[in-house]
């Protein structure tokens, strides 16, 4: 196996010259997390689809509580969509639990040859973001329906937080070989995370019920962290997701009744929406939410449902019922 992998790995590489100029945009309200910042563009870059369909990934660990908004690579395609998936890890290796991705146009990541010339970190931003907890593995997995590359990293063991993986015909679908199962190589890819800050829930809970991949109802409970100033739906932005659906209610738009219920009850991006919040007192509430006209295809158990009200954000797995 290792013999095959290393002839694949030494010829699945694209080709970009320029000097290195590394990407430190970083917008109003995320920080960077997780990095390995260092590319090597005297080596060619390695692919991403083509011909062996090769999959690779980066296993990341992450070291802020927060909502992962965006990662970069220094990628670029020819052809084809770059797809960015983010998966669970499972003994250290993705394990195929998709909790988000973005499909990105090859059109919209160029050649880095020949002009200008500059390599730099391209971003990601992810339209259905997910959160993560200080100290939680997941996988950065990078897949294409035509060709695209990615430069590498240093030789060694550049980030400490995980490492790189390949994927790769003439392989058995699904065996992902860690890079560093070679000596001499490059354990690790260039890469950025990006996350927005928050306060992880306690705990969370949640029953869904999806109906004609276009209605649901939910029934969550939740309980705020330890560090957590409380939630004030009425002046907070509150996000759900669940599946492959997301909303945002934005701030403003609850009303109050009785003391502790929050209600909504409208329409965002064709969507029907009703939705309540009650405080149960102690810091815990309760959340039960219906929709018509959402665009729940491709939603598939298990289910990720994430509320965020304000800074305060949790996610969670369940076993949806589909009617």
């Amino acid at each position: 196996m290792k013999a095959a992998l290393r002839g694949m790995v030494a010829s699945l590489f694209f080709v970009f010259f320029g000097p290195v100029l590394t990407g430190d945009r970083v917008s109003a309200t995320s920080v960077i997390d997780q990095q390995q910042p260092v590319f090597d563009i005297t080596v060619g870059g390695l692919a991403i689809g083509g011909s062996s369909q090769q999959k690779l990934a980066q296993v990341v660990t992450a070291g802020l509580s927060g909502v992962l908004t965006e990662v970069r690579f220094p990628v670029a395609c020819g052809s084809g969509n770059l797809i960015v998936e983010i998966q669970g890890v499972t003994g250290g290796t993705p394990n195929g639990r998709v909790l988000t991705s973005q499909t990105i146009p090859a059109a919209s990541l160029p050649s880095f040859f020949p002009t200008p010339g500059v390599v730099s970190f391209r971003s990601i931003v992810f339209s259905a973001p997910v959160s993560f907890s200080v100290g939680t593995p997941f996988a950065i997995v990078l897949s294409s329906s035509g060709d695209c590359g990615v430069f590498q990293g240093p030789v060694g063991d550049s980030y400490p937080g995980g490492n790189a993986f390949f994927d790769a015909r003439p392989n058995p679908v699904g065996i992902w070989v860690c890079i560093c199962d070679f000596a001499g190589t490059r354990f690790d890819l260039p890469f950025q995370t990006l996350v927005d800050q928050v306060v992880p829930f306690g705990a969370l809970s949640a029953r869904v019920e999806i109906e004609h991949d276009d209605a649901f109802e939910v029934r969550a409970a939740f309980t705020l962290g330890a560090s957590s100033n409380g939630i004030s739906p009425l002046t907070e932005d509150v996000k759900l997701r669940v599946g492959t659906f997301s909303v945002t209610i934005p701030a403003g738009s609850f009303t109050q009744h009785g003391g502790r219920q929050f209600k909504f009850e409208g329409v965002i991006g064709g969507v029907t929406l009703e939705v309540e919040i009650e405080d149960l007192g102690g810091g815990s509430f309760e959340l039960k939410a219906e929709g018509e006209g959402a665009n729940l295809t491709g939603t598939v158990n298990p289910v990720t449902v994430a509320l965020t009200i304000g800074d305060d954000v949790g996610t969670t797995t369940i076993t949806a019922e589909f009617n």
